[in-house]
C-alpha cells in the first residue's frame, strides 16, 4: 500500500510539472505574439505619421508620390521582418510542444511498459522511446 502511494504522489508531481511545463510554453508564446502584434501597432502608427508629414510637406504632386512610394517600401520591410520574427516565434514554440509531447510518451511508456505505441508512431519519433521500454 506504502509503495502504491509512493507511485501515485510520483506520477501526480510529474503530471503537475508536464502541465506546468505546458503552461510556460504557452505562456512564452502569447507574450511573444502580443509583443508583435504591438510592434506592429507601433509601425502602422509611424507609418501613419510619416504619411502625414509628406502630405503636409508637399509642394507637388510628385513629392507626394515619391514620399507615399518611400513610406510603403519602409513598412513593408519593416512588415516583411515582423512576419519572419513571428514565424521564428512559431517554429520555436512547435519545437518546444513537439519534445514536451515526445518527453511525456515516454513517460506513459516508463510508467506503463504495456502501452502499444504503435498509434503514435505517426506522430512522434518512436525510435527516441525504444530505450525505454
Amino acid at each position: 500500500m506504502q509503495a502504491q502511494m509512493k507511485q501515485y504522489s510520483d506520477f501526480n508531481q510529474k503530471s503537475l510539472a508536464s502541465v506546468q511545463k505546458l503552461a510556460d510554453i504557452n505562456t512564452q508564446l502569447m507574450t511573444n505574439l502580443a509583443q508583435q502584434q504591438m510592434d506592429m501597432l507601433g509601425m502602422w502608427m509611424e507609418s501613419g505619421n510619416k504619411q502625414m508629414q509628406t502630405l503636409t510637406q508637399a509642394n507637388k504632386v510628385q513629392d507626394v508620390i515619391e514620399g507615399e512610394s518611400q513610406l510603403v517600401g519602409e513598412l513593408s520591410q519593416k512588415v516583411l521582418g515582423n512576419f519572419r520574427t513571428t514565424m521564428d516565434t512559431l517554429v520555436d514554440a512547435k519545437n518546444q510542444l513537439t519534445a514536451w509531447a515526445e518527453e511525456e510518451v515516454k513517460q506513459v511508456v516508463e510508467l506503463n511498459p504495456m502501452v502499444d505505441m504503435n498509434p503514435f508512431s505517426k506522430f512522434f519519433n518512436l525510435e527516441a522511446f525504444e530505450t525505454a521500454k
